[in-house]
C-alpha cells in the first residue's frame, strides 16, 4: 500500500528501501524481493551476499551497501578512505552504495529521528567540490538508482 501511494504521487520512484534496514532480516528477505520484483524496482541491498541474492532474483541492486560512514567521523577524508577501501576490497568494477543522511536539521526532525545535527555535517561534506574532485581523481563516478535501473 505504501508503494502504491507513492506511485500515485510520484510515478518515477527508483527503488525500495526499509526503515533501519529491516529488509536485511532473514524473515523479510523473500517478501522484500517479491515486492521489488512486483513493482519492477531496484532495491537497497546489504552485504555482498545479499546484493548477489537480489541480482540472482532479477532485482537490480548495488554490488555492496556500505553503512560505516554514518557511524563514524563525518569528514571528506573519512568518506574517501571508506570508498577507497571498499573498492580495493571488491577488486573489480562495482557499484557501491554508501548510506548517508544529508539534510537540514530542524526542531520537528528531532522528534522523528536520532540523526539530527549529523545531517547538516553530511550535507556539507557530500556537497563539497573538493570531495567530488577527489572521487573523480580516483575514477569513481557518482550514479543514482535511476542509472542503476538502466545497468
Amino acid at each position: 500500500a505504501q508503494i502504491e501511494s507513492v506511485i500515485d504521487i510520484a510515478p518515477k520512484i527508483t527503488h525500495i528501501d526499509s526503515h533501519h534496514n529491516f529488509h536485511r532480516f532473514d524473515s523479510l528477505k523473500d517478501v522484500y524481493i517479491r515486492v521489488a520484483k512486483r513493482y519492477g524496482l531496484a532495491a537497497r541491498g546489504g552485504n555482498r551476499k545479499y546484493c548477489k541474492r537480489l541480482s540472482l532474483q532479477g532485482v537490480k541492486s548495488a554490488d555492496y551497501c556500505e553503512s560505516a560512514w554514518s557511524r563514524g567521523e563525518i569528514s571528506a577524508w573519512n568518506f574517501l578512505s571508506l570508498v577507497t577501501a571498499t573498492f580495493n576490497e571488491l577488486n573489480d568494477f562495482a557499484i557501491v552504495e554508501i548510506i548517508t543522511h544529508p539534510g537540514f536539521f530542524d526542531c520537528s526532525l528531532q522528534t522523528l529521528s536520532s540523526l539530527t545535527n549529523q545531517r547538516n555535517e553530511e550535507l556539507k561534506v557530500l556537497s563539497s567540490t573538493d570531495l567530488i574532485k577527489q572521487l573523480g581523481k580516483q575514477n569513481i563516478k557518482l550514479v543514482s538508482y535511476e542509472e542503476l535501473n538502466h545497468r
